[in-house]
């Protein structure tokens, strides 16, 4: 008698986190009520929760009308699962002896909120998880001409669509700029869904916890809990992952 193994519906699970954005108006409010009431944002302590809900209330009709002007709502959530699913279908070619690979679009504010995909990631048995990180970069200048390429964004959303091409494009006019453009977004680009891959590759190949980058703090940051895991399933309860080899509160297993 013979029997076969099965083979995992997921091996190896990637979490594309991000803050996200409202995919419609009306989900909005609960994108604000979500962004204001985590204390990284806002440390209020005890008046986290009045305040918060007291700013949705103002808000809110200023950022929909926001959304309403590039198409009703982000499309963060569109790019990222295409990202997602290019970077994945790349993996496995690349890397066979760890795929399946499946990406888990992984948001903090805004539907799929972080529990959600974990829960997800856990009821497809991954068995292991890569999570994306995000770094920021700052370049600045003064010439009339400006080409602006926020290169700390992967996709358009609300930052590109509004604030840059509708906001500031305004500033620079009154500004006296003469021409103001910005770079397409990455978006679709096939380069980027095999850079994407290849980091996840590189990563898997060196069997190693994390990128040597990953504990260093932003540059001049003087936030005490910074580069501190906050734990989506017990709220604001943190735990330090830097740098010691052991698996972060963050595990799947966890969640058993």
């Amino acid at each position: 008698m013979t029997t076969t193994r099965t083979a995992p519906k997921v091996r190896t699970a990637i979490a594309m986190m991000n803050m996200g954005g409202p995919s419609t108006l009306d989900e909005v409010p609960s994108f604000l009520k979500n962004l204001f009431s985590d204390p990284e944002i806002i440390p209020l302590g005890p008046f986290q929760e009045f305040v918060s809900s007291m700013v949705v209330k103002r808000r809110s009709p200023k950022i929909q009308a926001q959304y309403a002007a590039i198409g009703g709502g982000s499309p963060i959530g569109k790019w990222t699962n295409h990202q997602g699913n290019a970077m994945c279908k790349i993996l496995d070619e690349i890397r066979p002896e760890s795929a399946p690979h499946k990406h888990y679009t992984m948001f903090r504010y805004a539907n799929p909120l972080t529990e959600a995909a974990l829960t997800e990631m856990k009821n497809d048995g991954a068995e292991r998880a890569i999570a994306f990180s995000q770094k920021r970069f700052r370049l600045t200048f003064v010439t009339r001409h400006v080409l602006a390429v926020p290169i700390a964004f992967t996709s358009d959303h609300i930052e590109t669509l509004f604030e840059i091409d509708i906001e500031y494009a305004e500033e620079a006019r009154e500004l006296g700029i003469e021409h103001f453009k910005r770079s397409p977004s990455l978006n679709e680009e096939p380069l980027l869904a095999q850079a994407m891959a290849d980091l996840v590759k590189d990563h898997l190949d060196s069997n190693t916890l994390h990128s040597p980058a990953y504990p260093l703090n932003c540059a001049g940051c003087e936030n005490p809990t910074c580069r501190s895991i906050v734990n989506p399933i017990k709220p604001y309860a943190r735990s330090r992952d830097v740098a010691c080899g052991r698996p972060t509160s963050q595990s799947v297993h966890d969640l058993e």
